[in-house]
C-alpha cells in the first residue's frame, strides 16, 4: 500500500476540505491518511519513490509546495533567509563581492527556507539585453553531507540550481573534471533533488531560472542560454535538508577483483560499498539515458579522496590508490544533472588492483 503523502485540489482556497484518503491536519493542511494506491486528488506517483506524492499543479490560489504542504506564501511562510541585496551572485556567472545570504543548516528532518525574487537587474556586458539573475548562498559542512534541495518559483518562473564548490581550499576542487551539480526541471517551476556535498568544506547555492542555466559546453542541454527571465514578482521559494546518508550496499567482488552492478537512478542518490586494493584501483559509471550526465564519488573512511563527472563525451572514470588492503570505499552513484521524467539506467564497473 502506498503511503500518501498528499493535498487536496482544495488547497489554496479557505474550503477547508479535503479529499479522498486526505485529512486535515492540526496546522489546517490536508495530509496524507494512507488510502488506497492510487494517486488522486492532487498527488502523482513518484517513479523514485513508488509512493504518491503532492502533484506541485495542485498548490493553487497564491499557495507554493513548501516542506510537503500548500502555503499561503504571505501568511502561511515564515522564511530563514531573504535574499540579500543585488548583485549577489557571488562569482556563479553574476560577478559581485557577496552572496544573497548564508545558510546554517538545521538537525536531520528540518529544513531552512528561503525566499528570493528572479529578478534580471543589469546588463554587464553591455550587450543590450539584460543578464541573467543568479542569487547564491553559501553553506558550510563539517563532514560529507546528504542535502535535499527543492526550489518552487512563482508568476512564471522556472526555478532551478546549481551546487559548486565555493573555495579554493575544498578538495573537490583538485579533480580534473571538477565537480558540479545542478537541480533542473525543463517541464515545470519546481525542481528539487539530492545533492552529496562529498568533503568539508564551503559550498555555493545559486537559485536561478531553468531558462538561464547554460553556462559553459558541459551544462545540461535542455537548459536555456543566456535568457533572463523572471520580474519584480518572480519570487522562488526554496528548502534545504539535511537527510541521513543511506547504509551503503555491499559490492562482492570476482576472483579477479572485480565488480559490477547495474540500477536505476532518479532524485535519490545510490551507494556502494567495496573492499579495495592497496594498487591502482579503477572506477567507471556509465548512464546511457540522454537525460542524465554521470558524475562518481570515492570516499575513505568517511573523508573524500577523488571523484568524476563525465564531460564532452568523455567517461566519469577515476584512478585511485593508497588503500590499505582491508579498506573500503565508499563510492556514491551521481549526477550532475538528470531533466528527464524517469529514473535513468546506469552502470557502475569497479576493478581493484593489489601489489
Amino acid at each position: 500500500m502506498f503511503a500518501v503523502a498528499a493535498l487536496c485540489a482544495a488547497c489554496g482556497d479557505n474550503s477547508k476540505e479535503c479529499g479522498e484518503n486526505t485529512e486535515l491536519d492540526e496546522n489546517g493542511y490536508c495530509v496524507g491518511t494512507g488510502g488506497a494506491a492510487t494517486c488522486t486528488n492532487g498527488t502523482i506517483l513518484d517513479p523514485n519513490s513508488g509512493t504518491c506524492v503532492i502533484d506541485p499543479a495542485a498548490c493553487q490560489d497564491g499557495t507554493e509546495l513548501i516542506n510537503g504542504a500548500c502555503r499561503n506564501s504571505n501568511t502561511d511562510i515564515t522564511p530563514d533567509i531573504l535574499e540579500g541585496a543585488e548583485p549577489n551572485g557571488a562569482g556563479v556567472v553574476e560577478a559581485s563581492a557577496i552572496p544573497a545570504g548564508q545558510i546554517t543548516l538545521k538537525p536531520i528532518g528540518e529544513s531552512v527556507i528561503i525566499k528570493g525574487t528572479t529578478n534580471p537587474f543589469r546588463d554587464a556586458d553591455s550587450d543590450g539585453q539584460k543578464d541573467a539573475d543568479y542569487d547564491t548562498y553559501y553553506v558550510d559542512v563539517t563532514v560529507p553531507t546528504l542535502l535535499d534541495i527543492a526550489v518552487d518559483g512563482t508568476n512564471g518562473t522556472m526555478s532551478a540550481f546549481i551546487v559548486k564548490a565555493a573555495s579554493a581550499s575544498n578538495p573537490v576542487n583538485a579533480v580534473s573534471s571538477g565537480w558540479i551539480r545542478y537541480g533542473i526541471n525543463v517541464t515545470g517551476d519546481r525542481s528539487q533533488r539530492q545533492v552529496y556535498l562529498p568533503a568539508a568544506g564551503r559550498y555555493a547555492i545559486a537559485f536561478a531560472d531553468t531558462r538561464s542555466l547554460v553556462i559553459d559546453d558541459n551544462s545540461p542541454p535542455a537548459a536555456g542560454s543566456g535568457g533572463a527571465a523572471g520580474g519584480a514578482d518572480a519570487n522562488y521559494y526554496a528548502t534545504i535538508q539535511v537527510i541521513a546518508v543511506p547504509t551503503a550496499t555491499s559490492l562482492p567482488l570476482t576472483g579477479t577483483g572485480a565488480a559490477e552492478v547495474t540500477g536505476t537512478i532518479g532524485s535519490e542518490l545510490e551507494l556502494y560499498a567495496v573492499i579495495m586494493g592497496n594498487g591502482q584501483n579503477q572506477v567507471r559509471l556509465d548512464m546511457p539515458g540522454e537525460a542524465a550526465n554521470p558524475g562518481v564519488v570515492v570516499l575513505e573512511n568517511g573523508a573524500f579522496r577523488t571523484s568524476a563527472d563525465e564531460l564532452q563525451g568523455s567517461p566519469a572514470e577515476l584512478v585511485v590508490g593508497g588503500f590499505d588492503p582491508t579498506d573500503t570505499a565508499l563510492i556514491v552513484v551521481d549526477f550532475t544533472y538528470n531533466y528527464g521524467p524517469d529514473p535513468e539506467a546506469f552502470t557502475l564497473s569497479i576493478q581493484t588492483a593489489t601489489m
